[in-house]
């Protein structure tokens, strides 16, 4: 009987290339293979037609409240994404 180790392939979507490159860097390279990045939305779902990924990690930076609260938001649009 033969024990084969998994590879898995990610895909992390994230606006800022530091912070992406750090997640990166805390992944085993040899558990996790091939690792790409998108820097949007849309271009994730460009990916994601040409190819299948084990995990999609999104990195979402978080918005203090006190930036919310002195930031204008007309009231049509939330100042959240969903």
């Amino acid at each position: 009987m033969s024990l084969k180790e998994r590879t898995y392939s990610i895909l992390v979507v994230s606006s800022t290339d530091s912070f992406a490159s750090a997640f990166i860097g805390s992944l085993p390279e040899i558990r996790y293979y091939p690792v790409l990045t998108a820097s949007s939305v849309s271009a994730a779902k460009r990916m994601l037609k040409e190819k299948s990924f084990d995990f999609v990690i999104l990195l979402c930076l978080m918005i203090s409240a006190f930036v919310l609260r002195s930031t204008f938001v007309p009231p049509d649009r939330s100042p959240f994404c969903f």
